[in-house]
This record gives C-alpha cells, sequence and structure tokens, in this order.
C-alpha cells in the first residue's frame, strides 16, 4: 500500500535520552489530524473501513473532505485529482506502538503477524530530515514537544544506507502521536499539494501560540486548510513541513 503511504510498523525500543522543552516554549499541544490528498480516496475510505474496527471508528465529511476518526486519530482525505509523491518530509505513517528502533528489514525478519481490526487510535508519523537533531530541536523550542534522542546516532547523510535500512534518530511527541525521524539526503520538497499533505495540531491560547510564532521568525497564514472547523493556521516547519495550528476547542 505505498500509494496509501501505510506503514504497519511496530518499533522495538533502543537506548535513549529524553530531552524536554525550553522555558520559553509553548504548552504541549496535543496531534489533531493528519491531511492526505489522493485520487482514490473512495479505495482508501473502504480501506481502512476494512481494517479498522467498525464499532470505533466514524466515517464523515467536513464540507467536501472525507474524513475517519478512531478515538483521538483524525484522517482527512482530501478528494484528489492526482496522487503526487515527491521527497518530502512526511515519509509515510502507521499504527502500532512506537518508540526509537531498529530498521524495517529487522521487523519483516521477525514475520510480525497482524490481522484487522488495527488500532487506528495508535497512529503515528515517519518523518525525513537532512538534520535529524535540529529538526527535533524545532519541534520541542517552538511546539513544545517532547523528544527522545537515541543514544548512538545515525552517521553522516554521506554514509546512508537505503531507506528500508535506516534508523530513527530522533522521537517526537505530539501529545500520544509520536514523530519518528530519520536522516535523509537533500532535497525534500515542500509537503503541500502532495499525497500527504501536512498534519496539524490542536493548541489552546491560539492567539498567544500565534503571537510566539510570529515573534520567533515562523510564517503564519491564518485560514483554513480545509476540513477543519474553527480557527486554524498553517505554519512551515523543518524541511518545508506544513503543519496546521487549530484552536483546540
Amino acid at each position: 500500500m505505498r500509494s496509501a503511504l501505510l506503514g504497519l510498523i511496530l518499533l522495538c525500543g533502543v537506548p535513549h535520552r529524553e530531552t524536554t522543552a525550553s522555558a520559553s516554549a509553548p504548552a504541549a499541544p496535543a496531534f489533531h489530524h493528519l491531511h492526505l490528498n489522493d485520487s482514490q480516496w473512495p479505495f482508501l475510505l473502504n480501506f481502512y473501513g476494512r481494517l479498522f474496527d467498525s464499532g470505533a471508528t466514524t466515517r464523515f465529511t467536513i464540507g467536501d473532505v472525507d474524513a475517519l476518526r478512531s478515538g483521538s486519530m483524525l484522517m482527512l482525505i482530501n478528494r484528489a485529482t492526482s496522487s503526487p509523491s515527491h521527497a518530502s518530509a512526511i515519509w509515510h505513517f502507521g499504527w502500532g506502538t512506537v518508540s526509537l528502533g531498529e530498521s524495517y528489514l529487522a521487523h519483516a525478519g521477525r514475520e510480525v503477524a497482524w490481522e484487522a481490526p488495527l488500532p487506528p487510535h495508535l497512529l503515528h508519523l515517519h518523518l525525513l530530515s537532512v538534520t535529524p537533531s535540529s529538526a527535533a530541536a524545532w519541534y520541542r523550542d517552538v511546539l513544545g514537544a517532547r523528544v527522545e534522542l537515541p543514544a548512538h546516532p545515525s552517521a553522516s547523510s554521506r554514509e546512508l544506507p537505503p531507506p528500508e535500512h535506516r534508523v530513527a534518530e530522533a522521537l517526537v511527541w505530539i501529545g500520544e502521536t509520536g514523530l519518528l525521524i530519520y536522516r535523509t539526503a537533500p532535497p525534500l520538497l515542500s509537503t503541500r499539494g502532495q499525497r500527504a499533505d501536512h498534519f496539524a495540531i490542536a493548541i489552546r491560547d491560539f492567539d498567544q501560540v500565534v503571537t510566539r510564532l510570529r515573534e520567533r521568525g515562523v510564517p503564519v497564514s491564518i485560514g483554513r486548510a480545509g476540513g477543519v472547523v474553527g480557527r486554524s493556521a498553517m505554519i512551515e516547519g523543518p524541511d518545508q513541513i506544513a503543519i496546521e495550528i487549530v484552536e483546540a476547542s
């Protein structure tokens, strides 16, 4: 299911050190949603509908955007005419417990079995970055996220193994949602308009957070990116990743 950016990965932990947000960082946000653009949106809705527990999953629309919700997990799927997928900071997403962990090859070697229904409330993201530690620091200092770094970080980009053999160099926690960050070589294009368009976080004190972001030099565009009710803003994070800031209700 590469076209759906589906990763069904259960990662084992390795020694790490945890870093906390600075005193000037905003209060820790909560993960709000993942937003996709896909020309195969009817197929995706049916696919995930078969995988997830129908008793715990709700399918609905917000305007012309389709949505799936299960617990705290919210996925929006825009009805796109095409499904572009160039190298960007959002590599893929998955379900299951997550920690700093092993490579896909080792995971596949264990032949971990899975079957429906999957626990969609355990959504996590796999991100790419030219400088994972700097990206993780940005999430910590600018968004107030909790960060875990490995005890032995990976080598420089000149020694990168194939993507499926790479190990995450940082784990960022947005609420209960983990963002695993892997090193990649440049360039990375903006996520906007691609299959995985952006992810969103929910914050309180919307005006205060927007002011703080602008003071830090973060470009902020007020408005709705589609599928969100209430006030929101778009910002650009590390490696041109689009992040929507949604006012918590």
